[in-house]
């Protein structure tokens, strides 16, 4: 039985392999008061993604809204997968597959809260995601740059930062931070490579755990990731401007076009979990130096240059090991003994605390998308 909402977020995953549906609905109901028989509304409309369109849809009787992502009927390509097919399972679309059944839940992950099928359009399914109210990363900072004419301020960077490398550290390894610089490694875990880190798949919620007035940050987007063990995917590539110097090696900038279906399919299965590493390394480079672009992939990043307004020791050394084009010499989210991350990042988490401590808390002028 489940009885704590926090139960969601430490055990199973919404199609889980060991918990009962009975036990799955009852933890939806408790931590996002979703109720499959409840009426729906549509509040506002999404920019459509890889998976589908994507909604926003208000409950008529609770007010609670969910991202409601209708997606693309699955394309067969081959007999093998019409066999595959005979599986309900493997008619789920990648994303529901990976948030519902191969990940369990993490507070820097976002969660899946129902699937359900689109019987008017049989291969086509709803996918009902939590909706983070914060919006976006992006236009969170676009607000302060061209809005405010302003800084990211450091607080918030380093959380972004530390939020990030918690989401990856169990993505990638199973290590489940406890918030205060103590993780704990999930049994039976399967590493997860995410290929489409960008700041347009970063999410922002607010929620009652807010620190120092800033929301929790958040990876979302699924559509395109695959277990680190799959070598044979069929998905898209992802953002060319996002991908690895790996990538790019194999690639060479040919265009995205069944003409090199194959090359782009070889980019996608040679990819490791470094591939991720290099993302999030540009994504702070974009936050860091105030670069509206990503950074030109493969450039030497010992010459990065970081806004005067950041001057938190460790920041600029790690984003660094981030940006490494050797893959084999790449950060990772772990406590590796070379190549580990964590220690750093713990320091950066020391380091934000203070400066929440220190610094007057954020107020609701500083977000695009404030807290209600």
């Amino acid at each position: 039985m489940v009885n704590d909402v926090q139960d969601y977020f430490t055990k199973g995953p919404v199609i889980g392999k060991t918990r009962t549906v009975e036990q799955v609905e009852q933890t939806m109901e408790l931590t996002f008061n979703f109720k499959g028989n409840d009426k729906y509304e549509t509040v506002e409309k999404l920019p459509e993604g890889g998976e589908g369109q994507c909604s926003v849809m208000k409950s008529k009787t609770t007010g609670n809204l969910f991202v409601v992502k209708h997606t693309k009927a699955v394309r067969l390509r081959d007999p093998k997968e019409r066999e595959e097919l005979d599986s309900k399972t493997h008619r789920y679309p990648n994303e529901a597959r990976i948030l519902g059944m191969t990940l369990k839940a993490q507070r820097n992950i976002v969660q899946m809260v129902q699937i359900t099928e689109d019987h008017k359009e049989p291969g086509r399914y709803f996918l009902w995601m939590e909706y983070c109210s914060g919006g976006d990363l992006i236009s969170q900072i676009l607000y302060w740059w061209k809005r405010k004419r302003c800084p990211v301020p450091e607080q918030f960077l380093l959380h972004t930062f530390v939020s990030l490398v918690d989401g990856l550290a169990f993505l990638h390894h199973g290590l489940r931070s406890k918030g205060d610089g103590r993780f704990t490694e999930d049994e039976f875990h399967e590493a997860v490579i995410h290929a489409d880190l960008k700041a347009e798949n970063v999410f922002l919620r607010w929620s009652d755990k807010s620190l120092g007035g800033m929301p929790e940050v958040v990876l979302g987007d699924f559509g395109i990731a695959k277990k680190a063990s799959k070598t044979d995917a069929k998905l898209s590539a992802g953002t060319p401007a996002y991908m690895a110097p790996e990538d790019v090696a194999i690639h060479q900038n040919v265009p995205m076009s069944s003409e090199y279906e194959e090359t782009w399919l070889k980019v996608v299965n040679s990819r490791t979990t470094a591939m991720d590493m290099y993302s999030l390394g540009q994504v702070m480079y974009q936050m860091v130096a105030k670069e509206p672009e990503p950074r030109e992939i493969g450039l030497d990043p010992t010459d990065l240059r970081i806004s005067r307004e950041y001057d938190t020791p460790g920041l600029c050394e790690t984003i660094v090991r981030c940006l490494t084009v050797d893959k084999n010499l790449r950060a990772q989210a772990s406590f590796h003994q070379t190549l580990g991350i964590l220690p750093a990042i713990n320091r950066l988490r020391t380091a934000r605390n203070a400066l929440v401590q220190r610094r007057t808390t954020l107020d609701r002028m500083e977000w695009a998308r404030p807290a209600k």
